[in-house]
């Protein structure tokens, strides 16, 4: 089911705008009302970026068959709407940044396993420079 359609700025908790909010309140506001304020990403932070998405995409490797919810994370009801698609479809074992929202809070997910009927494994992945 798709929820109803909200005003433009009515803001939604995410993950990454809850993990702003642990680290500086002034953050998670200015992330918040005044994204524009926000200065480019430099060269380090670009090819971090970069580099979790290649991480992502070799994840995803490993579970073939698996559906990609490729809308922008502006895109929410389009988000909402296909995850709900894919999860009704028996047929698909795996879905790739599916977005879900409760009470105003918004997730998205790395990867979702179909693991049998009704239920889901939700997977993380996460990249890191360090080597154990």
């Amino acid at each position: 089911m798709v929820p109803p359609r909200r005003s433009p700025i009515e803001p939604r908790l995410s993950k990454s705008r809850f993990l702003s909010g642990l680290q500086c309140h002034k953050r998670l506001h200015l992330e918040t009302y005044a994204p524009g304020l926000a200065s480019e990403p430099d060269e380090q932070v670009r090819a971090r970026l970069e580099m979790g998405i290649e991480v992502g995409e070799l994840a995803c490797g490993c579970f073939p068959g698996g559906a990609v919810v490729d809308a922008d994370h502006l895109e929410v009801r389009d988000a909402l709407s296909r995850t709900a698609e894919l999860v009704s479809d028996p047929g698909v074992p795996a879905i790739f940044e599916g977005m879900f929202e409760y009470d105003n809070i918004v997730i998205r997910v790395d990867i979702l396993r179909r693991v049998a009927c009704e239920k889901w494994r939700l997977i993380e992945v996460k990249s890191s420079a360090n080597r154990a």
